[in-house]
C-alpha cells in the first residue's frame, strides 16, 4: 500500500523534529550543540534559535 505525499511530509518533519529533541539530551548531557544554529549564544537569542529550529523542521521534506 503506498503513502499519501501529506502523510510522508508530516512523518518527515516529526523525525526531524525528533532529532532536534535528541540534540537538546545530548547538550544536556555534553554542554555542545550539534548544530551552531542551535546555540542561543551564537545566534543572538532565543527566538532566533527557535526561528531557525523551525526552519529546519518545515524546510526539511523539501530535500527528500
Amino acid at each position: 500500500m503506498s503513502q499519501s505525499v501529506p502523510s510522508h511530509v508530516f512523518f518527515i518533519m516529526v523525525l526531524l523534529a525528533g532529532y532536534l529533541g535528541w540534540a537538546a539530551i545530548g547538550h544536556c548531557l555534553t554542554g555542545e550543540y550539534p548544530l551552531f544554529w542551535m546555540d542561543r549564544d551564537i545566534v543572538g537569542s532565543t527566538v532566533l534559535a527557535a526561528a531557525y529550529s523551525a526552519g529546519f523542521i518545515s524546510m526539511g521534506p523539501i530535500g527528500e
